[in-house]
């Protein structure tokens, strides 16, 4: 049986994800990666209005954000190596 969860990843430009975490609701996976990446509010303004913030909106670093929804049977799939 499929359940709602959204999986908040990090990477860097042209790499596999460096951060990869399953959580129940939006708002968490949101804060999750804010909390992590100690970004800042406008930053974590674009990622909870889009879902993702790319490296030209940011002139710190060249990593990606993304909060995906998904309604896979197994969400611990996803943070195992």
């Amino acid at each position: 049986m499929s359940k709602l969860h959204y999986v908040a990843i990090a990477r860097l430009y042209g790499y596999v994800h460096t951060h990869c975490e399953v959580h129940k609701t939006y708002d968490v996976a949101v804060a999750s990666l804010v909390e992590s990446f100690s970004l800042n509010s406008t930053d974590t303004g674009r990622l909870k209005r889009d879902g993702h913030l790319e490296p030209q909106q940011r002139k710190v670093s060249y990593r990606y954000y993304d909060i995906t929804e998904c309604y896979c049977s197994r969400p611990e799939q996803h943070t195992e190596s």
